[in-house]
């Protein structure tokens, strides 16, 4: 797996990992092109600006490489971070509703959605940002949280 490094530390006894994800790559080659031709455009006026703008787009980028979603045999989880992290676990159980969500341009340009999941332990809701296959992941989602 390769994210096995970040499921080790959250996964219980006797849980298994059915499917892992993340950013789909497409949108995150799109986001360091992005950031990529802004640096480029503030080159021509400033270099130290220039600087900046790009080592802020490739955080971002890293930050969008190490975001991590699976879906074990029990639960969703959800990790983030690059400097700091956040892990959080949905049973499936507290899952009320899933949709999916696919803006415009995100499903156009970088072929990718949005999951959103509601429950019933958050006051939010808990979004998968700009994955690859949004409805094929929903309906992995719907036949696991079934199943449990």
């Amino acid at each position: 797996m390769r994210y096995d490094h970040i499921w080790r530390k959250t996964l219980n006894d006797n849980e298994k990992v059915e499917h892992e994800f993340s950013i789909a790559k497409k949108y995150r080659i799109f986001v360091l092109i992005l950031w990529s031709f802004v640096a480029v455009i503030m080159l021509l006026s400033n270099i130290t600006v220039a600087i900046l703008i790009f080592i802020c787009g490739y955080i971002h980028y890293e930050y969008l490489r190490v975001t991590a979603y699976a879906f074990t045999d029990k639960r969703l989880l959800v990790h983030t971070g690059l400097f700091s992290t956040k892990s959080t676990s949905i049973n499936y159980n507290k899952i009320i509703e899933v949709s999916v969500d696919e803006p415009f341009f995100s499903r156009t340009l970088t072929s990718s959605g949005n999951l959103v999941v509601k429950t019933g332990g958050f006051d939010h809701d808990v979004t998968l940002r700009n994955i690859e296959s949004p409805y094929e992941a929903k309906k992995m989602l719907d036949r696991l949280s079934h199943h449990a």
